[in-house]
């Protein structure tokens, strides 16, 4: 999708530390309606995160002070803006690990300009609606008696709070799961006593939404995974090349 004149503004940052490239792409960008901050290194970037926040992060691999994988990697923990890797390493062995560390997209320079810019802003635009599908409902009017979630089984070692998307991990860590992450951890524990397939998630993705989209699935794992070493959390999943994944341990639902 391209960006009208009356589109609203997303929010972007640009990792880059070569500033010819940094401030050509900046003000490309700029001109497809993004509000753009830039940064030449981890540092600047962290900076800038501590003063707003972003709906797209573009991030070169090669910064002087630290590795675009890790920043890439903290961001896509966070489950709440897409990331792009930005970079001239282009082997398969890089792509591979661009992904698995949970990059939305993995582009390599030169890059076209137009081509980056309508794939952050159509990033840009589903991570919006992620975030909107995510908000809490508004308050119905008039008194309201409050509903009751079921109780979770009170010695379930693992716990999905649906409500505030969060999963209750023994030793009392919280991991914060976006959408996709907890509908995937839904289907998981309602079928706690089967083995699944790839298609077979697929499928029940789309039976509970409607959209079976394989993209989705890898997005939800590697995020999760990810979160999970972050926090040092060995999530109850096994998974078993060309068979399927599997609960270890139950998660309980609230």
């Amino acid at each position: 999708m391209r960006p009208s004149i009356d589109s609203p503004k997303q929010k972007l940052i640009l990792v880059e530390d070569d500033a010819d490239l940094r401030q050509g792409l900046a003000d490309y960008l700029r001109l497809y309606n993004f509000a753009v901050d830039e940064a030449a290194s981890g540092a600047e970037f962290h900076a800038a995160l501590r003063r707003g926040c972003y709906d797209v992060v573009i991030i070169d691999v090669n910064l002087p002070d630290i590795s675009g994988f890790d920043l890439a990697r903290h961001m896509a923990a966070r489950g709440d803006v897409g990331v792009v890797v930005l970079t001239a390493r282009n082997s398969r062995q890089d792509r591979v690990r661009g992904y698995e560390i949970g990059a939305d997209l993995y582009l390599t320079k030169p890059v076209d300009s137009e081509e980056l810019a309508l794939a952050a802003w159509n990033l840009g635009l589903r991570v919006r609606r992620e975030r909107e599908s995510r908000a809490p409902a508004p308050p119905p009017a008039g008194p309201q008696r409050p509903a009751e979630a079921a109780p979770a089984d009170a010695g379930a070692r693992w716990v999905l709070d649906r409500p505030r998307q969060v999963l209750l991990c023994p030793g009392g860590i919280s991991l914060p799961v976006s959408g996709n992450e907890a509908m995937f951890l839904e289907i998981m524990a309602r079928h706690a006593d089967h083995r699944l397939t790839r298609t077979d998630i697929l499928r029940l993705y789309a039976a509970d939404d409607g959209a079976a989209d394989s993209r989705r699935l890898d997005v939800a794992l590697s995020r999760l995974r990810a979160k999970a070493r972050a926090a040092g959390v060995d999530l109850p999943l096994q998974i078993v090349r060309s068979a399927g994944i599997r609960l270890v341990e139950p998660i309980a639902l609230v």
